[in-house]
């Protein structure tokens, strides 16, 4: 339900990512027309039982076509059951999640193929699924549990940005309150993303993101430094994921109208990821 709705809150595709989906899409199989007639973002979310090119893309004979990835540019790529994908297939997003294309090299021809999407991945806590702080009526036992987050290594882990727990909640949500909450949300998304075009303008590799560390944007005070220097040395926290914590602190700094990471905006980053992920239950 959540990935759905974060379709809406996406900015609205430029004309140059438009001509760009419009490529990919004459390239594969997909039907285009219904791509021109809504011109949005794409949302893809393939069943788990997906094979790797399929998911990466790739092909045979020399004709080497775009994958999920691919067809998810500049849109949302949904994995529900993430650890329940085979394990070439999960690995294989490594570069794509770090570039934003990815390299296919085949007998008889290779290509580089734009793969700049918005990964959301869900997983149950354990195996059966019935896991709660709560109400637990799990019946995994502690071996099935770890080797069901073994699934997940941790490089794929460092390269996603936010990890959080979905608690069960017995609350009901007017809709009225959603309506004017996924409104605001929005407008708080597309003011972000004109501050970082912006910021981005004149960076040719990939501009309107926070992907470029070496931007003063992204410099820390003596404080914020410090910080960092803690998480390294108590969490033993791997550089590149010390750096998709600073790139989701400028992001929230941009939400909240700040021109400077402050360290209320790391602590905030840094509390958005399950760090106690290979831990016991």
């Amino acid at each position: 339900m959540l990935s759905t709705s974060a379709l809406e809150l996406l900015p609205p595709l430029s004309k140059n990512d438009f001509v760009d989906l419009l490529k990919i899409y004459s390239a594969s199989s997909m039907e285009i027309e219904p791509l021109i007639q809504t011109q949005s973002r794409p949302f893809r979310a393939p069943h788990h039982s997906i094979s790797s090119n399929a998911l990466i893309g790739g092909g045979s004979l020399g004709r080497v076509g775009p994958g999920e990835i691919s067809l998810a540019h500049k849109g949302l790529l949904f994995l529900d059951e993430f650890p329940e994908f085979r394990r070439d297939a999960i690995e294989g997003l490594r570069e794509p999640l770090q570039s934003g294309r990815v390299h296919l090299t085949r007998v008889g021809g290779n290509c580089i193929l734009p793969a700049d999407f918005t990964l959301i991945a869900a997983m149950n806590p354990c195996p059966c699924g019935m896991y709660t702080p709560l109400n637990n009526r799990c019946r995994c036992t502690p071996d099935r549990k770890a080797q069901y987050q073994r699934k997940l290594s941790s490089p794929i882990l460092d390269r996603i940005s936010v990890m959080v727990q979905m608690n069960v909640t017995s609350s009901v949500i007017e809709n009225e309150y959603v309506e004017q909450s996924a409104q605001k949300i929005k407008e708080s998304i597309l003011i972000c993303s004109e501050i970082q075009g912006k910021r981005f303008r004149s960076v040719s590799a990939l501009p309107e993101s926070a992907a470029d560390m070496s931007h003063p944007d992204f410099s820390l005070d003596e404080k914020g430094s410090e910080i960092v220097k803690i998480w390294q040395s108590k969490f033993k926290a791997s550089f590149r994921r010390v750096n998709q914590t600073i790139r989701v602190s400028r992001t929230i700094a941009d939400l909240n109208g700040h021109k400077k990471i402050g360290s209320n905006d790391l602590v905030e980053a840094w509390g958005l990821r399950c760090f106690d992920f290979y831990q016991p239950f």
